[in-house]
């Protein structure tokens, strides 16, 4: 009687490409959310926007909150998987947080995750900037306009920002 042996390597192989066929995440439908954000009287390109959801979200296992990043003109389209596809209907609270790539700590060394520009001033789900509900179809978000925000100390903005 002959047996055959077969790689362990083929084996796993066929098990991880078999695991991939399926998602490892749950996904509801989204709909495509945009607006604009500026600070003391820019665009705050690079930006994170980030809507939290209020509540559960039906047919979901774990939450989504959807962010975007702010262009060159102030604009953000929301992701909640990939691409600016948008966030699932809801309702959210709305935060913004800068962080600022070109910060270096006074003293010199490696510099640290980048800072919040912002010191964390609008980033907090118990304060939103606003609260926003998204509807099935396109969502146009209101502006959110910062004004006399006070910036982390050595960050590089454009001179109308400071």
């Amino acid at each position: 009687m002959r047996t055959k042996v077969v790689p362990l390597g083929l084996l796993l192989a066929i098990a991880a490409w078999g695991g991939c066929s399926s998602k490892s995440y749950d996904t509801v439908e989204t709909f495509p959310v945009t607006g604009t954000l500026q600070i003391n009287g820019v665009p705050a390109q690079g930006a994170e926007v980030r809507f939290w959801p209020k509540s559960e979200q039906p047919g979901l296992k774990y939450p989504i909150a959807p962010s975007g990043r702010v262009d060159a003109t102030g604009t953000y389209q929301l992701t909640s998987y990939e691409g600016p596809d948008g966030a699932p209907p809801g309702d959210y609270f709305v935060t913004v947080a800068w962080p600022d790539p070109d910060w270096r700590p006074p003293g010199g060394g490696m510099p640290p995750p980048p800072p919040d520009r912002l010191m964390g001033k609008f980033s907090k789900q118990e304060k939103p900037v606003l609260e926003f509900t998204v509807v099935e179809g396109d969502n146009q978000v209101e502006p959110i306009i910062l004004d006399d925000v006070k910036i982390l100390k050595g960050s590089k903005l454009p001179a109308a920002a400071n």
